[in-house]
């Protein structure tokens, strides 16, 4: 009798794990590894810096990370939702390893690291639509994904790492780029960010919504 008791409450059990690790690795895949990010040994999902994203029961944790990819997300549905990806949201054209405390970011084939903090900047941008042409200030082909417009306080040629900090897309245009242009004197004064774009129309959400500002950091090749 006892024997027939236990068997339905072990499998009744089992079933229940089975269903709480499928809620946990549902909710955790809602919420996609970016670069760096990785489950710790408690099974929680933490960024490169150890800072926790999901832990282990599939609960998004509340700090300035999560905060941005959720209101990110929030903008481009109308409503806010754990649904979307880290990855989805910033398109990252970059990947990032650490060897011995030092980051390391592979972009276009070439390796970097952080060399400085150029400031907090408020992000444009610029299309050939809105220009009429595609050929920058330093002569090349504007590239999107690649090329953006700066003051002359960086200059030409410059590879810059952009971290969105605030505004309604934060994290949208996380990415690394090269200055290869310059802009009027709105861009020069306000020390503007101009990102460039395919379209007028991708050019114009930068700013629809409101202001975006990131932290531009100079990239140094390595040897």
């Amino acid at each position: 009798m006892l024997k027939s008791i236990i068997t339905p409450l072990l499998w009744g059990t089992a079933a229940v794990l089975c269903i709480i690790a499928l809620s946990v690795q549902t909710q955790a895949a809602q919420f996609s590894m970016g670069p760096g990010d990785h489950y710790d040994a408690q099974g929680n999902i933490v960024a490169l810096d150890g800072t926790l994203l999901v832990t282990a029961d599939g609960t998004i944790a509340e700090n300035e990370y999560t905060e941005s990819i959720l209101n990110a997300e929030a903008s481009r549905h109308g409503g806010r939702t754990a649904e979307g990806t880290a990855a989805e949201i910033q398109q990252l054209n970059y990947t990032v390893s650490v060897s011995e405390g030092t980051e390391y970011y592979l972009f276009e084939g070439k390796t970097y690291t952080k060399s400085s903090l150029y400031g907090n900047c408020r992000l444009t941008g610029y299309s050939e639509e809105n220009c009429g042409t595609a050929v920058t200030f330093s002569g090349k082909q504007a590239q999107e994904r690649h090329t953006v417009a700066a003051s002359s306080g960086l200059p030409i040629g410059t590879v810059i790492i952009i971290e969105g900090t605030e505004g309604p897309y934060a994290a949208a245009y996380n990415g690394m780029y090269v200055v290869e242009d310059r802009g009027g004197q709105k861009i020069e004064n306000e020390d503007l960010i101009d990102i460039f774009f395919k379209s007028a129309e991708e050019s114009g959400r930068v700013t629809a919504s409101g202001w975006n500002r990131a932290d531009v950091w100079v990239a140094e090749p390595t040897a």
